[in-house]
């Protein structure tokens, strides 16, 4: 949003009509993001009203900016303890969503009980990466079939076409693994999004599409990261626990995952 002279007017006057929650976008650049200055005149007018400010915010590359190694190592202990907390267990692999500095991957494998991370967008396949003298595996993730495709400014609003454009990609995943080159494929959700009636069809017909395709594997990430290991092996792998082992007795390839965002 852009500030002028007659936002801080609209938002007191939606406030008198009872709608005093603002979302703000500090993400986005160019579409939907919102400056400092904006941000700090929109939460002027909302402790004024006694509103409420939501605001989606991405780190992209100000993570470095903002936080030392020390802080960001604190942080990644932080985020360990609160999962453990939540969970009763710590997380097998690491995602930023687009924040990982230069020193990320390094302090993970420093914290040690990753089996992986998925800061990366540049294979279709999972790979090994030597970190500080330890062999550590990374599975790639993509945006390119995110469900974020089914609104607009994004992509297309019919939710179909998302349907399509990922058992078109299914498909051609699956003819070139007839040909002997198996792939995965990253399918990311949100419930705020794909759980929405209308696009939850469209997740129904990509996961029906799935199970009848006799090749196609539908797995968690660290099913995949435990099967490519258990394949091509690793030195200094955490050891697997009962809540990460898959049956694999289908004897499934594999091929693809649905990841929650």
């Amino acid at each position: 949003m852009d500030w002028d002279a007659g936002t801080a007017e609209e938002l007191r006057a939606l406030s008198a009509r009872g709608i005093n929650t603002v979302k703000l976008f500090t993400t986005y650049r160019g579409k939907f993001m919102a400056g400092p200055s904006t941000v700090k005149n929109v939460l002027e007018v909302l402790r004024s009203t006694g509103g409420l400010a939501y605001i989606h915010a991405e780190c992209n590359d100000t993570i470095e900016r903002v936080m030392s190694e020390d802080e960001e190592r604190a942080n990644i202990e932080r985020a360990v303890a609160s999962f453990e907390q939540t969970s009763g267990r710590r997380p097998d692999g690491w995602y930023c969503r687009y924040t990982a500095s230069t020193n990320t991957r390094r302090l993970l494998v420093e914290n040690g009980g990753y089996t992986y991370d998925s800061d990366a967008y540049n294979d279709d396949l999972p790979y090994f990466v030597d970190v500080a003298a330890t062999e550590h595996l990374i599975a790639p993730y993509t945006l390119t079939y995110n469900d974020a495709k089914m609104i607009a400014p994004f992509g297309s609003e019919n939710p179909k076409v998302f349907a399509e454009h990922v058992i078109s990609a299914v498909e051609e995943l699956r003819h070139e693994g007839l040909a002997g080159h198996p792939k995965m494929l990253s399918v990311g959700l949100h419930p705020r999004l794909a759980g929405q009636a209308g696009r939850a069809r469209a997740l129904r017909m990509i996961i029906e599409h799935c199970l009848e395709a006799p090749d196609v594997w539908i797995a968690r990430r660290i099913d995949i990261a435990r099967a490519w290991i258990d394949r091509f092996g690793a030195s200094t792998v955490p050891a697997s626990t009962p809540e990460s082992d898959t049956d694999q007795a289908t004897g499934r390839k594999l091929r693809g995952e649905i990841h929650e965002d």
